[in-house]
């Protein structure tokens, strides 16, 4: 918008149209994870030869600049809390499931609604903020006093749960791909399906057509004209 426009609304008004705005632009995010989620599920990213043997996760990132972590706590903000979302941020859905837990999520929101109801305007950062730590949940802390051990014990941990991981990708790509497959076929067959009720619904029976004669078809008679007689 020109300046010349801006410069006759009051600051309130424009705040509002940032905030407008704002609610749209969320909108629109929560649409791309919708049509990006769709690709992800049916694997269509690989239609584009470019990314035909990668990964939806490098798919994303290299033509989307959007990580694989940032994706997933954004979708599930989106698709579970998506009102709260393009109210305060997905940034903010994702805090409190970290802090609060996933199973306060929709608690710690009530509160803030309440609070910024009492309030009767919006809710600053800093007093969501303090909502949030105050239904933190406890941290429980360990007394640790032979490190060196657990520090070996995490190692071996974490090693574990990489090669699991690295498994489990592995896997993944796998089955995305006989999935890619058995879509590829189940397109073809669709495609020879809807061919062939086509040819049906435009050939007509050997009866119905014009130059067909019925003749006589009796013992000893003359059967139809366009056939062949026996020998």
């Amino acid at each position: 918008m020109e300046k010349e426009t801006l410069d006759k609304k009051s600051i309130n008004d424009i705040e509002k149209m940032v905030e407008g705005l704002k609610i749209e632009s969320t909108k629109t995010q929560i649409s791309m994870y919708n049509t990006l989620e769709y690709i992800r599920q049916y694997s269509r990213h690989k239609e584009n030869k470019i990314y035909a043997k990668s990964t939806f996760w490098s798919y994303l990132y290299d033509r989307f600049a959007i990580r694989e972590s940032t994706y997933r706590s954004n979708l599930i903000a989106y698709k579970k809390h998506s009102k709260h979302s393009i109210k305060y941020g997905p940034g903010v859905v994702t805090k409190i499931k970290k802090l609060c837990g996933a199973e306060n999520v929709a608690t710690v929101f009530k509160k803030i609604d309440d609070e910024s109801t009492r309030l009767k305007k919006p809710m600053s950062r800093s007093k969501i903020e303090s909502i949030i730590q105050g239904n933190k949940r406890k941290q429980i802390t360990k007394n640790i006093k032979d490190w060196k051990s657990m520090y070996e014990v995490e190692v071996v941990t974490h090693d574990r749960t990489k090669l699991s991981l690295k498994a489990a990708m592995k896997r993944i790509n796998e089955l995305e791909d006989q999935l890619y497959k058995v879509q590829k076929v189940i397109g073809v067959l669709n495609t020879k399906k809807g061919a062939q009720n086509e040819r049906k619904k435009t050939s007509k029976p050997l009866m119905e057509q014009p130059n067909f004669d019925y003749g006589i078809v009796a013992e000893g008679k003359k059967g139809p004209a366009n056939l062949p007689s026996k020998m």
